[in-house]
This record gives structure tokens, C-alpha cells and sequence, in this order.
């Protein structure tokens, strides 16, 4: 018992002999007693047996969905085209031949229906064919629509909501009248720093001419500012001119004093 329970029993060559069929007789038979002591040979020979149909049953399915090779059928086929004769190579002419015993040998009623429904599909044909092709147009047509064309008045075409006649369009001329607006602005800021830079420099000339004791003239309309300016700058400069002269004089000794010194 102690045989049943160890999985090394040695006969595992044994076993896979007795499953593929090749042990001997008395070692089959002595086999089959073994695996009645031994539980651990049962479950690998029932393990191995259904791997075993386990492959068959897979290869059999292979074999089933794989084209088999007819090579016998080939090799037949290619050997009644050997043996068949050629074909004639003027088939035509003997459909042409056996087409005009036809119509020989067909009474004289199968004849003029035949050549009225050859001539009826001819015809329908041939209507089919211009149909598809569509009208052709004529010389005369081109004619008369070019001289319609020039009769009719050109269409000018719309014109744009956002575009004026000058072709500027309204956001255009939004900027270019804001521009105009800024610009406007600016000149008349710059108008009135020059008019307050010419009260400044008025008021400068004036002060000025009262500390010299210079009389000024009020500038008439036609005078400029500039003018005025150089009128007082040369009055308070002959002013300062006959101030040093004065000062010169007094320090100068005079005549008499001279001829008294000498007596």
C-alpha cells in the first residue's frame, strides 16, 4: 500500500508505452494489475489520456477547416485539356453559315417578322442614342441669345450696406473721422499754450521796460509780438547805453580842475 501512495514509482516509461499501444503483453497486463494497487499511475494515466484526445480531437478539427490538396483532380483536369481537340478558330463563320440556313429554310412570315423587329430595335435604338446625347444647339440659337444678351441693360450689382460711393466702408471712415477729431483737438491745445507763452512774454517785456523806465507804444493791429520784442530790447539798450556814458563823465576829471592843479 505504501506503493499506492508514492507518485515515484518508477514505471512512468511503462506507463506512457501502455498509452500509445507499444508495451508487450505481459508488461501491459502486469501494468493494468499495477494501476489497480497504485491511485497515483490512474491519475496520470487518466490525465495523460485526456491530453491525449484533447490533441486529436484539435487536429481533427484543423485538418477539417484546412483546404485539402486535390492533386489527383488537378492532375485530371489538366489531362482531359491535353486530350480535348482545338477549337475551330473560325466558330464565326459556321454561326453565319447555320444563320442563313435559318432563315432559308424559315417560312416567308418568320422572315418579315424577324427583319420588322430587327428594324423596330434599330430604330428605338438609335432614338435612345439621341435622346441620351441631348438637343445639339444651332448656329441660329447662338446667334439670337447673343443678340438678346446685348439688348438687355447691364445689371450693376448690389451695392454693400458698409461700403459708401467712394468705396471706403463705415469702419473706415469712423476712424479716419476720429482721427480728425483728435487732430482738431490738438491744434487747439497748441493754440492756447502759444497764446499763453505770448501773454508770458508780454507780461515779461513789460515788467522789463518799467524797471529801465521805458516807454512803450501799444503795438498797433498790423505789429506782430515779435516786432514789439525787438523795439523795447533796443530802447532798454540805448537806455543802458546813456546810463554807462553819464556814469563815465562824472568820473572823468574836468578841465578846470586840470589848470588849477597846474598853477
Amino acid at each position: 500500500m505504501k506503493e499506492t501512495l508514492s507518485n515515484n514509482c518508477g514505471r512512468g516509461e511503462l506507463l506512457i508505452a501502455y498509452l500509445y499501444g507499444e508495451a508487450a503483453p505481459t508488461e501491459a497486463r502486469g501494468f493494468e494489475q499495477h494501476l489497480e494497487e497504485c491511485a497515483a499511475c490512474r491519475h496520470e494515466l487518466a490525465a495523460f489520456g485526456f491530453v491525449r484526445e484533447s490533441v486529436g480531437e484539435w487536429r481533427a478539427v484543423v485538418q477539417s477547416q484546412t483546404p485539402a490538396l486535390a492533386l489527383a483532380g488537378l492532375a485530371s483536369v489538366e489531362q482531359q485539356a491535353l486530350r480535348s481537340p482545338s477549337r475551330p478558330a473560325r466558330d464565326w463563320r459556321l454561326a453565319l453559315v447555320a444563320l442563313r440556313q435559318f432563315f432559308a429554310l424559315s417560312p416567308s412570315w418568320l422572315r418579315a417578322g424577324t427583319v420588322t423587329a430587327a428594324l423596330v430595335f434599330s430604330v428605338l435604338a438609335a432614338l435612345a442614342v439621341l435622346r441620351t446625347a441631348g438637343p445639339t444647339a444651332r448656329p441660329d440659337d447662338n446667334i439670337t441669345a447673343a443678340s438678346d444678351a446685348r439688348q438687355q441693360p447691364a445689371v450693376s450689382p448690389p451695392e454693400d450696406a458698409t461700403t459708401t460711393q467712394e468705396g471706403a466702408s463705415q469702419p473706415e471712415i469712423e476712424q479716419l473721422t476720429a482721427q480728425l477729431a483728435a487732430a482738431r483737438l490738438e491744434l487747439d491745445q497748441t493754440r492756447a499754450r502759444l497764446s499763453e507763452a505770448e501773454e508770458r512774454n508780454e507780461t515779461v517785456i513789460a515788467a522789463a521796460a518799467a524797471k529801465n523806465s521805458v516807454k512803450i507804444e501799444p503795438a498797433s493791429k498790423n505789429e506782430s509780438t515779435r516786432k514789439r520784442r525787438v523795439v523795447v530790447n533796443n530802447a532798454v539798450t540805448a537806455q543802458s547805453r546813456r546810463g554807462l556814458s553819464e556814469r563815465d563823465n562824472d568820473d572823468l576829471p574836468s578841465l578846470l580842475d586840470l589848470l588849477g592843479e597846474t598853477d
